[in-house]
């Protein structure tokens, strides 16, 4: 992954060389403390932002659940798609910036995982709008999960 040095960096940043990242192999064990912790009983919608490669999509499909994955980052929707597609998983993977979903009452519960991209963009005023867009597609009693990244964590890991 190269730097990007202008303002929507995010855009174009990402590659398929995440794959690579060791803390891919802990994608169970994340989505175990999120089924405990969220106590979810395997009937929920979930919408996951900023998806990444469909890692958690992916896992949820495969336990059951019925999963939307959305991500900015055109390689890793085609990659996700390919790969729910071998393993014979129903998942619904858009290509789009999260900030253009138009989700109104329709999931259980909404993801951010590895900080979801929130804090990535151009201003305070735009990562907030991403809350609107989980308000708008929780049902009633939904619920959001979110980890954030610290700045330890990024500065050795992060590829920018």
């Amino acid at each position: 992954m190269s730097k990007a040095s202008n303002q929507d960096w995010y855009k174009t940043i990402w590659d398929l060389d995440i794959k690579n990242s060791s803390w891919i192999e802990d994608t169970e064990n994340q989505v175990d403390f999120i089924i405990k912790t969220l106590q979810l009983t395997g009937k929920e919608r979930i919408l996951d932002l900023a998806c990444g490669f469909g890692r958690h999509c992916l896992s949820f499909a495969k336990r059951g659940y019925q999963v939307i994955g959305v991500d900015i980052t055109e390689a890793y929707i085609k990659d996700a798609k390919m790969t729910a597609e071998k393993a014979s998983l129903s998942i619904e993977f858009i290509h789009a910036d999260i900030r253009d979903i138009n989700f109104s009452n329709e999931f259980d519960v909404v993801l951010n995982i590895a900080d979801g991209a929130i804090g990535y963009l151009e201003n305070d005023d735009e990562n907030l709008k991403i809350f609107d867009k989980i308000s708008n597609a929780l049902k009633l009693g939904g619920k959001h999960f979110m980890d954030l990244i610290n700045a330890e964590h990024i500065e050795q890991y992060a590829p920018f």
